[in-house]
């Protein structure tokens, strides 16, 4: 009987150590979330090259990104005929202090204008530009600032083909924004 009481004793014993060893250890955990809003882009002024004089045949006319300005080459000069000049305007919002790309038409064969009244003629737009405010110089990203907002404006090249005839061109091209 003293044995199963000393075995008895013993196993309670080592309980009582295991227990001890076994207790459990509470951790602060971190949690949380990050949450976005939906973003908003606004074309608020048109992509327009303004007026071209077609002097000697095909030519390009380069529209700066930022001011505006018109480079010619080729057969293609300037005209002093309204309507004038303008980049694209974009305005951005959304989650603020958040940054974001830019997607633009690209290159290979660059979007299509067509002339009103005979819409078999077209010219393309390629070498599409942004100007991104938060970063004052051509970019593909932006940051929206501390109330969310940003903006860029665009600029691009218009390719004239000898066979253009004279009249008003138009057209669309996509242009997207979203978060990094």
């Amino acid at each position: 009987m003293i044995l199963v009481a000393i075995v008895m004793m013993a196993g309670f014993s080592m309980k009582v150590v295991a227990d001890d060893n076994s207790k459990s250890t509470l951790a602060a955990c971190n949690a949380g979330a990050k949450i976005i809003v939906p973003m908003a882009l606004v074309n608020t002024v048109p992509l327009y090259f303004g007026t071209i004089n077609i002097l000697s045949g095909a030519g390009t006319c380069i529209l700066n990104s930022h001011t505006a300005a018109r480079d010619f080459a080729d057969g293609l000069v300037a005209s002093a005929v309204l309507p004038a000049a303008t980049n694209a305007i974009f305005t951005v919002a959304g989650t603020k202090n958040e940054t974001y790309a830019i997607t633009l038409p690209g290159d290979g064969d660059g979007i299509h204008v067509t002339e009103a009244i005979t819409p078999t003629q077209t010219m393309s737009i390629t070498g599409f530009k942004a100007y991104v405010t938060s970063k004052t110089a051509e970019a593909v990203t932006g940051t929206l600032n501390g109330t969310g907002h940003d903006g860029f404006t665009v600029g691009a090249t218009l390719n004239v083909l000898a066979t253009n005839i004279g009249g008003i061109y138009s057209g669309t091209y996509p242009v997207t924004v979203d978060y990094n």
